[in-house]
């Protein structure tokens, strides 16, 4: 009897050992983002500032031990030492008030080119493989989800509020004018002039908001375009065209800062646009529902539109 209770004794304790045996486990992490924005943000320095938790303390710093394949984070409390394994494998060992954490990262590519695939590797053991809410602590432990979070807010990533919509039909009437670019806001206020006294004049209703494009050309000259929608349409004369736009899939960003600085929204649109895989189909317009810009260090608000396909 004695030796029975001693040997299932023995074999409890074995048991609840192997449960403590340590062991790697393995998790992947679908990330809505493409492969190639994923890689940037994880195996180059500056992309950890931009989305691991602290990076905005005053206190922090990075030291870079051996240029990009090695470099380590500290924060207050924290230090981060990250080290590149392999092309696609990153080796992380995070501690925490001097308790440490190791994990991995693997990055590969989804069979869809808009995702991208995380392997977390993490040291767990059998008990807390079992237990569903201590997997989830060890997957918080590495931050991947801060991770995603970052990767798929479009206003974090990219620095403005963009969305696919589709812009509705449009009857519009459009002033053209060549002019270098010291002379952007005079011909402004001049063309809005020119077409609200057309528009009254031909008994139109607008409907809807301003539109301004704006197109490159030779000797610091810019073509500029500003075209309202109208109720109806009309026939092109006396330096107005009529311009139809259909309805159209179309990529849209809010813009608010100073006007001259606008260019920033554009290469926001223009990465936006390429990681979409999509296509121009004209070129990116203004579009105005208040005060338009007067001079260039004027704070303004506007949307750019982008249609694609």
């Amino acid at each position: 009897m004695k030796r029975t209770s001693l040997f299932i004794l023995l074999l409890f304790i074995v048991i609840i050992s192997i449960g403590f045996i340590p062991f790697n486990q393995r998790v992947l992490v679908k990330i809505n983002a493409p492969y190639f924005n994923c890689y940037q943000q994880l195996f180059i320095v500056d992309g950890w500032q931009k989305w691991y938790p602290g990076r905005k303390s005053k206190k922090s710093a990075i030291i870079l031990i051996n240029s990009q394949n090695i470099f380590e984070f500290t924060y207050p409390g924290e230090s981060v030492l990250v080290k590149k394994e392999s092309s696609n494998t990153l080796s992380i060992n995070k501690v925490i008030n001097k308790q440490h954490i190791n994990y991995s990262y693997t990055v590969i590519p989804d069979a869809n080119p808009l995702n991208t695939n995380i392997i977390v590797t993490f040291k767990t053991n059998l008990i807390n493989y079992i237990s569903p809410s201590q997997q989830k602590v060890k997957l918080v432990e590495t931050n991947v989800n801060c991770f995603k979070n970052y990767m798929e807010d479009v206003k974090q990533y990219y620095g403005f509020d963009l969305s696919i919509g589709f812009a509705t039909e449009k009857n519009i009437v459009v002033k053209s004018r060549m002019v270098l670019s010291a002379g952007i806001y005079t011909a402004i206020n001049q063309m809005k002039t020119e077409l609200n006294n057309f528009i009254t004049l031909k008994h139109l209703e607008q409907k809807g908001s301003v539109i301004m494009q704006f197109i490159a050309k030779q000797n610091d000259s810019v073509q500029l375009l500003m075209g309202i929608p109208v109720n109806k349409k009309i026939a092109s004369g006396n330096g107005f065209l009529y311009m139809y736009i259909p309805t159209t899939k179309t990529i849209i960003a809010d813009y608010n800062g100073k006007y001259q600085d606008r260019k920033v929204i554009y290469d926001a649109l223009e990465k936006y646009q390429q990681d979409k895989y999509l296509h121009t189909k004209i070129a990116p317009f203004e579009t105005y529902d208040g005060k338009m810009p007067s001079y260039g260090n004027e704070k303004i608000s506007f949307k750019l539109n982008c249609p694609v396909f």
